[in-house]
C-alpha cells in the first residue's frame, strides 16, 4: 500500500524535530510513488525547499581533537568494511584529473564513541578552485537514493566546524581562503546517477542547487583505476 502525500509530508515534519539527523529518516530513503503517483523522494526535497531554514538548525560540533588523525591506508577485513576499503584506495590513489587531489579518509566529526556523528568519508581539495570537498561515498551496489546521499553530506558540511577543519590540515597547504562544500560521490550509472538523471526529480535538482551541491561521479577504467568526474 503506497503512502499518501500528506502521510509523507507529516514524516518529514515528525524528522525535522532533530534537523542534524534527518538525514536517517526512513522517508528519505523511501523509492517509488505515493498513492497520487508523486516520487516520494520529490515530495520529501519539495517539503525541504518549502523549510530551507530548517537546515539552519543543523549547528556545527566541534570536534575537541584534531579533525586529522594521519589516516594509514590499512584496508579492514569483511563485507562491513566494503565501504571503508572504497575510500581507502580512492586516497591512496590520490591524485585525479581537474586537480582534484584526496588528502583523507574516515574524518572524524565526533568527540566520543557515544557520540552519535558520522565520519566524512572522504576530504578531496581542488587546489586551483581553492575548494574543499566534502565526499559522502556510496558503494556501487548502494541502495541510498540520491536524496539520502545529498543530505547526508551536506549535513556533515554544516556540523564540521570549517575554521578547524581548514586549520588541522594546514599541511595539505588549506588556509581560510578556502571553501567548503559537500558532494556526493556515486559510481556512475547505479542507482543514485540514474536518479540524479531521472527528469522527474525537478525538486532534487532544485534543493541541491540551493545548497550549492555538485555531484561526482565514480567509475573504475580499463586499467583498474577509480576515476572521478564531476556532474553537470
Amino acid at each position: 500500500m503506497a503512502y499518501t502525500k500528506k502521510q509523507i509530508i507529516e514524516m518529514c515534519e515528525k524528522a525535522s524535530e532533530d534537523m542534524k539527523f534527518f538525514y536517517k529518516a526512513d522517508v528519505v530513503n523511501y523509492s517509488g510513488e505515493s498513492s497520487n503517483n508523486e516520487l516520494y523522494t520529490e515530495i520529501v526535497a519539495k517539503w525541504l525547499l518549502n523549510n530551507l531554514t530548517k537546515l539552519d538548525e543543523i549547528k556545527p560540533h566541534t570536534r575537541e581533537s584534531t579533525y586529522n588523525r594521519e589516516h594509514d591506508g590499512k584496508l579492514g577485513e569483511g563485507k562491513e568494511d566494503l565501504e571503508k576499503n572504497i575510500a581507502i584506495k580512492i586516497f591512496k590513489q590520490k591524485n585525479f584529473d581537474d586537480d582534484l587531489t584526496i588528502i583523507d579518509y574516515q574524518t572524524p566529526l565526533k568527540n566520543r564513541r557515544a557520540d552519535k556523528f558520522g565520519e566524512i568519508d572522504l576530504l578531496a581539495v581542488n587546489y586551483k578552485e581553492k575548494c574543499v570537498y566534502i565526499f559522502e561515498l556510496k558503494k556501487e551496489d548502494s541502495n541510498e537514493t540520491m536524496l539520502k546521499c545529498v543530505l547526508e553530506g551536506y549535513t556533515y558540511l554544516k556540523t564540521v566546524c570549517q575554521e578547524k577543519l581548514l586549520k588541522d590540515f594546514e599541511k595539505f597547504g588549506l588556509d581560510a581562503s578556502y571553501t567548503i562544500k559537500a558532494a556526493p560521490l556515486v559510481f556512475e550509472g547505479k542507482r543514485q546517477h540514474v536518479e540524479y538523471d531521472d527528469n522527474r526529480r525537478v525538486f532534487l535538482h532544485e534543493l541541491m542547487r540551493k545548497l550549492s551541491i555538485t555531484p561526482f561521479f565514480l567509475l573504475i577504467n580499463d586499467k583498474g583505476n577509480f576515476v572521478i568526474k564531476e556532474g553537470k
